[in-house]
């Protein structure tokens, strides 16, 4: 995997996604639904990526984390996950103030398709299922 970043040209290393209703978009962009999940083979998935830092995916995408949870920053306090693994639309529980994907699809998506010339997918790399929270 790692001599992948050799190549200084790539910022991002993954496996494809699996399936178009895995991709993350947005919810505020309802559009971008439909060009990410059209170019989900494009993109890697959230359980196995590594990243080059210092890039300016990772900069985005660092900055968009911060903007997000400082918005939510009383209400985390106030309502902390009540578990690790907390909180799909399905399983959301009381008032905790993140969606499932808030700070990982829908914004990694966009922003692998965007920098796509920078990304590698290595379909030989996956997480372990067992091992995954």
């Amino acid at each position: 995997m790692w001599r992948h970043f050799e190549e200084r040209d790539v910022w991002i290393v993954s496996r494809s996604e699996k399936k178009p209703s895995w991709i993350g978009y947005p919810i505020d962009q309802p559009e971008m639904k439909h060009k990410l999940q059209t170019n989900y083979r494009r993109l890697g998935t959230m359980c196995w990526v590594i990243c080059r830092p210092r890039t300016p995916y990772t900069s985005e995408l660092l900055s968009y984390i911060d903007t997000t949870l400082d918005k939510h920053a009383e209400s985390l306090k106030k309502f902390p996950a009540p578990e690790a693994r907390c909180c799909t639309e399905g399983q959301r529980s009381g008032q905790y103030p993140l969606r499932w994907l808030e700070i990982m699809g829908e914004i990694c998506h966009p922003l692998m398709l965007k920098y796509n010339k920078h990304l590698v997918l290595d379909e030989k790399m996956d997480a372990i299922p067992s091992n995954y929270i």
